[in-house]
């Protein structure tokens, strides 16, 4: 079973009743690390909910990281950094393949900044490939991965003259395991293997989102594995370059008077919806309140209570809410180490949706 990870941070993001509570661990390895910052987020939730909770309240809503403390088996299973989601209807484990800085954050909302930054920076592909298994039968196999994973995910055998012939070739069941994934993702698809085949299971299969440069290599083990390294460089280039072109933009759009590095400025406009390109930095936390009407802000100097949060990233979820992009870059990429960059839209259309805010999904292993 795969997660849709758009579903899942989609979920997270919708998430306003009550406490959030979102616990980021750095993961080297280390159990007893991993259980000290457990142990410290544990503490400093404790502290930021008893001036406004009564404490089997606090109890309730701990209880889940208590067990994880005391019981750190699933600790033990993550391979990356770990994200911890709790509230009173949700509990979740992440476990996350990119770099997070450790700590804890009570808020009225989940703190997702990081999440965005691994949507960002590693999508998910299909790779398709055709195989002659004999001189009257090939093999069609479907792979799935990020820059984390790479699995088999369906594989069919069909005879070739009926395959030339298109007589009785039944695709039904292949068609269904790209549709999964294409349902919930914009995942590019490649394919690969000798190139007459290649044509013909083309001709069978819609394909979406189809890069054609393997067409041609042969689909054996090692060039399996060549072709991933390759497709898992190719798309973290691409990934740097969109995140470049629109630093570009903004450079651009500056010059037509639509943009801000106000962040005053931007809170207005975010709740008006004219925002159509954030850039936050992912090394910077403004805590302070949002008036989600009129996007007034109280700035404070410190995470002083369990209803301030990050308010980049507050924005940032609600930009994507409205159908606005979000990129999380570095203070060295923003031009001045700015925390935050916007873009207007002038017309107030909005063509990405919160829906594409991923481009691949969440294989189980990383969901506890």
């Amino acid at each position: 079973m795969v997660v849709s990870k758009m579903s899942f941070v989609k979920s997270l993001i919708e998430s306003r009743d009550g406490v959030h509570l979102t616990t980021y661990l750095e993961n080297h390895g280390d159990l007893h690390a991993l259980r000290a910052q457990l142990r410290g987020s544990i503490d400093y939730a404790y502290e930021n909910l008893a001036p406004v909770m009564q404490a089997p309240m606090i109890g309730r809503l701990l209880d889940p990281l208590d067990k994880l403390f005391s019981e750190p088996d699933k600790l033990l299973q993550m391979k990356g950094n770990v994200g911890i989601f709790r509230n009173q209807a949700m509990f979740r484990i992440l476990n996350i393949p990119v770099h997070v800085s450790s700590g804890c954050h009570v808020a009225s909302s989940f703190h997702v900044k990081p999440l965005l930054k691994w949507l960002q920076t590693d999508q998910e592909f299909l790779l398709i490939s055709v195989t002659r298994v004999s001189d009257a039968q090939i093999e069609v196999s479907i792979y799935s991965g990020n820059r984390a994973s790479f699995r088999q995910s369906a594989v069919s055998l069909f005879r070739l003259e009926q395959l030339e012939a298109k007589q009785g070739i039944e695709f039904e069941s292949l068609q269904e395991a790209l549709d999964v994934h294409q349902e919930y993702a914009a995942a590019k698809t490649f394919l690969c293997g000798e190139r007459s085949l290649c044509e013909q299971v083309k001709a069978n299969l819609t394909l979406a989102n189809l890069d054609e440069r393997f067409v041609g290599v042969v689909a054996d083990a090692h060039s399996l594995e060549e072709i991933c390294r390759e497709i898992r460089v190719s798309m973290m280039l691409h990934a740097r370059r969109k995140l470049e072109s629109t630093l570009n933009e903004f450079i651009l759009a500056d010059l037509e008077s639509r943009t801000s590095k106000n962040l005053f400025q931007i809170a207005q406009a975010v709740v008006k919806g004219r925002v159509r390109k954030l850039i936050v930095s992912d090394e910077v936390q403004i805590f302070g309140k949002i008036d989600r009407r009129s996007g007034g802000l109280a700035i404070h100097p410190f995470d002083l209570d369990h209803e301030d949060d990050d308010l980049l990233d507050d924005l940032a979820q609600m930009v994507l809410s409205k159908g606005g992009e979000v990129f999380v870059a570095s203070k060295e990429e923003i031009p001045n180490g700015r925390p935050i960059l916007a873009i207007y839209e002038d017309d107030g259309r909005y063509p990405l949706r919160l829906e594409n805010i991923s481009h691949f999904e969440v294989p189980r292993e990383h969901l506890g």
